[in-house]
């Protein structure tokens, strides 16, 4: 009958020794630090989608604000039999400051709606 030769048994045992102190102080530390690098990398996924969908809703408001200024400022335009918008704003150039009649109340909210507008402009 023939044994195995001892060397071979001897660094069988030497691997599996070496393979359980690898795995204990290397592997496992290693692992831990890719989860918590995964978990990160996850979380600022999440935050730039948040992010993202906050600046989304901002420019939709931004948006509004500017149409309903545009309205607003549209409608007090003097018409004069003009066809269309561009007819009035064209009219309404060639006309003096003075041939516009706005009461106080009507000079402030434009004054106060063009400063909030502004103001929000960054340079």
């Amino acid at each position: 009958m023939n044994l195995p030769d001892v060397t071979l048994l001897f660094q069988m045992l030497h691997f599996l020794v070496a393979y359980a102190i690898l795995r204990r102080f290397i592997f496992a530390p290693a692992l831990i630090l890719l989860e918590q690098n995964e978990q990160h990398k996850n979380q600022l996924l999440k935050n730039v989608d948040t992010t993202m969908a906050e600046q989304k809703e901002l420019i939709g408001q931004q948006r509004q604000r500017w149409k309903t200024m545009q309205q607003t400022l549209t409608s007090m335009i003097p018409r004069f039999n003009a066809k269309n918008d561009v007819d009035a704003i064209r009219i309404s150039t060639s006309i003096e400051l003075s041939d516009v009649k706005l009461s106080e109340q009507e000079k402030q909210n434009i004054q106060k709606m063009l400063h909030d507008e502004l103001s929000d402009v960054e340079l």
